[in-house]
């Protein structure tokens, strides 16, 4: 399977987009399914605009981050007001 092939490789950052505080059971599942190393897992906020962006950093995605192990990246282009 491809994401395993990634995930062997040692090479492969996964991301994924944080909705919602339940987005954390479909994070957990691929990162147990395929033992993805914590350190190559990075979640962003799914927004659209900067205040949204920061709402649901402050809100959901950094806590996550934080109570999997993984790390944070936020969508430094909303921030800056770019679509």
């Amino acid at each position: 399977m491809a994401i395993r092939d990634f995930v062997t490789s040692g090479k492969a950052i996964f991301k994924f987009v944080v909705d919602k505080p339940g987005d954390i059971d479909e994070v957990l599942w691929f990162i147990n399914k395929f033992d993805i190393p914590r350190d190559k897992v990075y979640l962003m906020s799914q927004c659209t605009t900067r205040e949204e962006c920061i709402t649901k950093d402050e809100g959901i995605t950094k806590p996550m981050a934080m109570k999997l192990g993984v790390n944070y990246t936020p969508r430094l282009h909303i921030l800056a007001g770019f679509r």
